[in-house]
């Protein structure tokens, strides 16, 4: 395992012991593990973690907040890296919906 990648791991670990799975600070680790997960090319990986990331903001925030939008666009961008355009499409809500 990537140095860097085993380091926001533990960081993660760390911050959900001691603050809570859904404290800011313990998403914004995960967020970190997220995008080295993508660093080492583990694409399909941190779309999972967007995934989990999506519906922890969904849960504590609601669907249309800012933090879920927030959220959706970690998603997105992880399925653009990954080549996923068709499960872009699939994620679509239609609470986000731009008319």
């Amino acid at each position: 395992m990537y140095p860097c990648l085993r380091l926001a791991r533990k960081i993660h670990e760390l911050k959900a012991r001691k603050l809570g799975p859904d404290h800011t600070d313990t998403i914004r680790a995960l967020e970190d593990v997220a995008r080295f997960t993508s660093g080492t090319g583990n694409y399909l990986g941190a779309v999972q973690i967007h995934r989990d990331l999506l519906a922890r903001a969904e849960k504590r925030h609601g669907a249309g907040a800012v933090a879920t939008v927030q959220a959706l666009e970690g998603l997105a961008t992880q399925l653009w890296v990954a080549q996923r355009f068709d499960e872009a499409y699939c994620e679509h809500r239609p609470e986000f919906t731009v008319i």
